[in-house]
This record gives structure tokens, sequence and C-alpha cells, in this order.
């Protein structure tokens, strides 16, 4: 049975991780991903990057961008601010996940 600890929320989602499969589970708006490690810094690196390259252009056009995932018949829509949102939320994730390993906090 999964054991949840709370790595970070904010007010569009959070992430939790199972202390024992360890798998983690990304919450943003009404969408759900479990999933893991490596795929979580997919992700986010993902996220990192179309956030950097895309979210002026988005600012300024008002329109949504799509973020493909590894399914071709899925896909997330995000204005500019929910994709701020959801770059933090994975940004700061990230960083606790790391000070979970370093203090071996599980």
């Amino acid at each position: 049975m999964c054991e949840f600890q709370v790595i970070t929320t904010n007010s569009f989602g959070c992430v939790v991780k199972c202390s024992h499969c360890e798998d983690i589970h990304l919450s943003f708006g009404n969408v759900l991903a479990v999933i893991d490690n490596s795929e979580f810094e997919q992700l986010k690196w993902v996220v990192e990057n179309l956030y950097i390259k895309k979210y002026r252009e988005i600012v300024d056009s008002g329109e949504k961008m799509y973020l493909n995932t590894d399914s071709e018949k899925f896909a997330l829509a995000l204005n500019a601010h929910e994709l701020h949102e959801l770059n933090t939320l994975l940004q700061e994730a990230s960083v606790m996940l790391e000070v979970y390993t370093i203090l071996d906090i599980k």
C-alpha cells in the first residue's frame, strides 16, 4: 500500500512520492500522472525548455501552448499562467527530491 509524502504544492496542483514504490504522483489541475524518477526528470526538462523558449510568446499572444507527451494521443494545453505554475511546481519538486535524497529521507 502506498504511503505518500508531499513534496511540494501550489494553487494548481501538487507532487507527492510514495515511500514504498517510489512512484511520483503529479496532480495538476484535473490531470493526475503517476511517473517514475526518470519520467519526472524528462517531464521537468520538457516543461522547463518550453517555458524558456515559449513563455514570452504565449504571454504576448494570449494563446495556449501544447505540451506533447510520450503518448501521441495525449497533450496538455496550457496558457501562460498555467505553464508558469507547472514549471514552478516541477522545479520546486526537483529541488526537494534532491534534498530528500541527500538527507536520505524516504
